[in-house]
């Protein structure tokens, strides 16, 4: 990456330029970089496995915040700053409960 200090028609270039350099602007200065390589990396099974997991886990929690007596138990374990739904996804995530299958 190299930031461009000139007043020449290379400054009002955008964008790409052929295959080689990418030129943009931020805050003001002109900035010129190599193209980003593309790579091809797909999900392995174990991760579709953990991401699903989460997302059930995540819709878990939602659900029991809906139940006021729950949610009301969580309030009172929150900290300063905490919201009842992360208290709750911990102790899911960590099995305090029994829900966790991450």
């Amino acid at each position: 990456m190299a930031i461009l200090k000139t007043n020449t028609p290379i400054a009002e270039l955008r964008k790409a330029f052929g295959e080689q350099a990418i030129f943009y602007n931020r805050s003001g200065k002109l900035i010129m970089r190599s193209k980003p390589c593309a790579y091809n990396n797909r999900r392995g099974e174990g991760q579709m496995t953990a991401r699903t997991a989460f997302k059930m886990l995540s819709a878990v929690a939602t659900n029991m915040l809906k139940d006021p007596e729950i949610r009301a138990e969580y309030l009172l374990k929150c900290k300063k700053g905490q919201a009842p739904y992360h208290v709750l996804h911990n102790e899911l995530l960590t099995k305090k409960i029994g829900y966790g299958h991450c």
